[in-house]
Protein backbone atom coordinates (compact mmCIF):
# COMPACT_ATOMS: atom_id res chain seq x y z
CA UNK A 1 0.00 0.00 0.00
CA UNK A 2 1.35 4.08 -0.68
CA UNK A 3 1.35 6.42 1.39
CA UNK A 4 -0.86 9.13 0.25
CA UNK A 5 -0.62 12.66 1.13
CA UNK A 6 -3.00 15.27 0.13
CA UNK A 7 -3.84 18.66 0.82
CA UNK A 8 -5.18 19.46 4.46
CA UNK A 9 -8.43 20.73 3.02
CA UNK A 10 -8.94 17.48 1.00
CA UNK A 11 -8.27 15.65 4.41
CA UNK A 12 -10.65 17.85 6.15
CA UNK A 13 -13.34 16.98 3.73
CA UNK A 14 -12.60 13.21 3.23
CA UNK A 15 -13.53 12.76 7.14
CA UNK A 16 -16.55 14.55 6.32
CA UNK A 17 -17.28 12.13 3.38
CA UNK A 18 -16.50 9.20 4.97
CA UNK A 19 -18.49 9.80 8.06
CA UNK A 20 -21.29 10.07 5.75
CA UNK A 21 -20.54 6.79 4.53
CA UNK A 22 -19.75 5.13 7.61
CA UNK A 23 -23.12 6.25 8.80
CA UNK A 24 -24.80 5.06 5.77
CA UNK A 25 -26.08 9.01 5.95
CA UNK A 26 -28.30 9.73 2.54
CA UNK A 27 -28.57 13.65 3.58
CA UNK A 28 -27.22 16.42 1.26
CA UNK A 29 -24.30 18.28 2.48
CA UNK A 30 -24.67 21.22 1.53
CA UNK A 31 -21.59 22.98 -0.69
CA UNK A 32 -22.03 25.96 2.11
CA UNK A 33 -20.93 23.16 5.04
CA UNK A 34 -18.17 21.68 2.17
CA UNK A 35 -16.73 25.05 1.90
CA UNK A 36 -16.90 26.07 5.76
CA UNK A 37 -14.60 22.26 6.55
CA UNK A 38 -12.62 23.07 3.57
CA UNK A 39 -12.00 27.62 4.15
CA UNK A 40 -12.23 27.76 0.46
CA UNK A 41 -15.49 28.31 -1.80
CA UNK A 42 -15.42 24.55 -3.13
CA UNK A 43 -17.93 25.57 -5.83
CA UNK A 44 -14.74 27.65 -7.45
CA UNK A 45 -11.26 27.27 -6.08
CA UNK A 46 -11.87 24.90 -4.19
CA UNK A 47 -13.70 22.27 -6.16
CA UNK A 48 -10.53 20.33 -6.49
CA UNK A 49 -10.42 19.10 -2.55
CA UNK A 50 -14.03 17.94 -2.95
CA UNK A 51 -13.31 15.93 -5.87
CA UNK A 52 -10.49 14.41 -4.57
CA UNK A 53 -11.99 13.73 -1.21
CA UNK A 54 -14.41 12.26 -2.68
CA UNK A 55 -12.80 9.66 -4.66
CA UNK A 56 -10.60 8.94 -1.61
CA UNK A 57 -13.39 7.95 0.13
CA UNK A 58 -15.59 6.29 -2.44
CA UNK A 59 -12.25 4.29 -2.78
CA UNK A 60 -12.23 3.98 0.71
CA UNK A 61 -16.25 2.77 2.11
CA UNK A 62 -16.92 1.08 -1.38
CA UNK A 63 -19.70 3.58 -1.72
CA UNK A 64 -20.80 6.28 -4.24
CA UNK A 65 -21.47 9.71 -3.79
CA UNK A 66 -24.02 11.57 -5.89
CA UNK A 67 -23.90 15.73 -6.55
CA UNK A 68 -27.21 16.97 -6.04
CA UNK A 69 -26.72 20.43 -8.62
CA UNK A 70 -27.42 23.68 -6.51
CA UNK A 71 -27.85 22.07 -3.05
CA UNK A 72 -24.57 19.64 -2.53
CA UNK A 73 -22.85 16.24 -2.53
CA UNK A 74 -24.66 12.66 -0.91
CA UNK A 75 -24.06 9.53 -0.60
CA UNK A 76 -26.18 7.67 -3.39
CA UNK A 77 -28.96 5.39 -3.17
CA UNK A 78 -29.77 2.74 -4.55
CA UNK A 79 -31.61 4.20 -7.01
CA UNK A 80 -29.13 6.50 -7.56
CA UNK A 81 -26.60 3.59 -8.26
CA UNK A 82 -29.27 1.95 -10.95
CA UNK A 83 -29.40 5.19 -12.86
CA UNK A 84 -25.46 5.71 -12.98
CA UNK A 85 -24.88 3.79 -16.06
CA UNK A 86 -27.29 5.71 -18.31
CA UNK A 87 -25.98 9.18 -17.35
CA UNK A 88 -22.20 7.43 -18.15
CA UNK A 89 -23.52 6.10 -21.96
CA UNK A 90 -25.35 9.46 -22.36
CA UNK A 91 -21.97 11.05 -21.71
CA UNK A 92 -19.92 8.64 -23.73
CA UNK A 93 -22.62 9.09 -26.81
CA UNK A 94 -22.33 12.83 -26.60
CA UNK A 95 -18.12 12.42 -26.52
CA UNK A 96 -18.61 10.14 -29.36
CA UNK A 97 -20.95 11.87 -31.55
CA UNK A 98 -18.45 15.20 -30.90
CA UNK A 99 -15.05 13.08 -31.87
CA UNK A 100 -17.33 11.66 -34.84
CA UNK A 101 -17.96 15.85 -35.53
CA UNK A 102 -14.41 16.42 -35.04
CA UNK A 103 -13.54 13.95 -37.74
CA UNK A 104 -15.52 14.45 -39.93
CA UNK A 105 -13.36 18.04 -40.42
CA UNK A 106 -10.68 17.06 -41.02
CA UNK A 107 -8.43 17.47 -44.46
CA UNK A 108 -8.54 13.47 -44.85
CA UNK A 109 -6.45 13.83 -48.24
CA UNK A 110 -3.83 15.76 -46.75
CA UNK A 111 -3.07 13.43 -44.03
CA UNK A 112 0.01 10.72 -44.58
CA UNK A 113 -0.60 7.10 -44.42
CA UNK A 114 -0.11 6.38 -40.81
CA UNK A 115 -2.54 9.36 -39.72
CA UNK A 116 -5.34 8.05 -42.31
CA UNK A 117 -5.11 4.91 -40.55
CA UNK A 118 -5.28 5.81 -37.12
CA UNK A 119 -8.25 8.73 -38.66
CA UNK A 120 -10.07 5.41 -39.70
CA UNK A 121 -9.45 3.74 -36.87
CA UNK A 122 -10.91 6.52 -34.12
CA UNK A 123 -13.79 7.15 -36.57
CA UNK A 124 -14.47 3.60 -36.20
CA UNK A 125 -14.12 3.12 -33.17
CA UNK A 126 -16.39 5.80 -32.06
CA UNK A 127 -19.05 4.99 -34.65
CA UNK A 128 -19.69 1.89 -33.03
CA UNK A 129 -19.72 3.70 -29.56
CA UNK A 130 -22.66 5.65 -31.24
CA UNK A 131 -24.32 2.61 -32.50
CA UNK A 132 -24.36 0.49 -28.86
CA UNK A 133 -25.04 3.65 -27.42
CA UNK A 134 -28.52 4.11 -29.42
CA UNK A 135 -31.74 3.87 -27.75
CA UNK A 136 -32.91 0.52 -29.96
CA UNK A 137 -29.14 -0.87 -29.49
CA UNK A 138 -29.30 -0.83 -25.74
CA UNK A 139 -32.56 -2.45 -25.62
CA UNK A 140 -31.55 -5.11 -27.83
CA UNK A 141 -28.47 -5.68 -25.60
CA UNK A 142 -31.08 -5.78 -22.45
CA UNK A 143 -33.25 -8.47 -23.35
CA UNK A 144 -30.22 -10.83 -24.45
CA UNK A 145 -29.05 -9.77 -20.51
CA UNK A 146 -31.86 -9.87 -18.59
CA UNK A 147 -30.52 -12.44 -16.69
CA UNK A 148 -26.42 -12.92 -17.59
CA UNK A 149 -23.63 -10.54 -18.65
CA UNK A 150 -22.17 -11.24 -22.16
CA UNK A 151 -19.23 -11.06 -23.37
CA UNK A 152 -18.22 -8.56 -25.79
CA UNK A 153 -18.16 -10.63 -29.05
CA UNK A 154 -22.03 -12.23 -27.88
CA UNK A 155 -22.66 -8.45 -27.58
CA UNK A 156 -21.76 -8.22 -31.13
CA UNK A 157 -23.23 -10.90 -32.48
CA UNK A 158 -26.77 -10.25 -31.12
CA UNK A 159 -26.16 -7.08 -33.79
CA UNK A 160 -24.40 -9.37 -36.82
CA UNK A 161 -26.82 -12.74 -36.44
CA UNK A 162 -24.29 -14.93 -34.93
CA UNK A 163 -21.29 -13.47 -37.55
CA UNK A 164 -18.27 -12.05 -35.69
Amino acid sequence: MTIRTAAYETNQLYKVFKEAADKDDHTVIPWGKLSEVAGVDVRDKGSGYVRTARKMAENESGKLFVTVIGEGVRLATVEDQAAEPDTQIRKVRRLSNRALFRLSHVTYEKLPDEAKARHNASASIFGAIKFFSRKNSIEKIEAQTSQVKLDVDKTIAAFTNGKT
